[in-house]
């Protein structure tokens, strides 16, 4: 099995350059693999998401494991970012609250 590695848009993987190199030389279906690794990224549609594929060059077979998204991508999202301003603790993008659960005292 040969594992390959993608940071992938979440239900909208498409057929680029990084994607072919890294995919073609397995002699799977292209268009077969995308549709998979949408259908299986869907609920992280917006943002950028991990994905690893197992090919087994001989069967031609694959297996897809979806990976949760970077912590900054889940921050983006949650303060509706669609990218960081580019100069940290100068330009602030949005505003995140933290809940601290009541802990009691000992």
């Amino acid at each position: 099995m040969t594992k390959i590695k993608l940071i992938v848009d979440g239900g909208a993987m498409t057929p680029g350059p990084a994607v072919a190199q890294q995919l073609g030389p397995m002699g799977i279906n292209l268009g077969k693999v995308i549709a998979d690794v949408n259908k299986e990224t869907i609920g992280y549609k917006g943002m950028k998401v991990p994905v690893e594929i197992d090919v087994d060059p001989k069967s031609k077979n694959y297996k897809i494991e979806v990976f949760s998204p970077p912590v900054a991508e889940l921050i983006k999202k949650e303060i509706g970012a669609e990218k960081g301003s580019g100069e940290a603790l100068k330009t602030k993008v949005g505003n995140l609250a933290f809940e601290i659960p009541y802990s009691y005292p000992h």
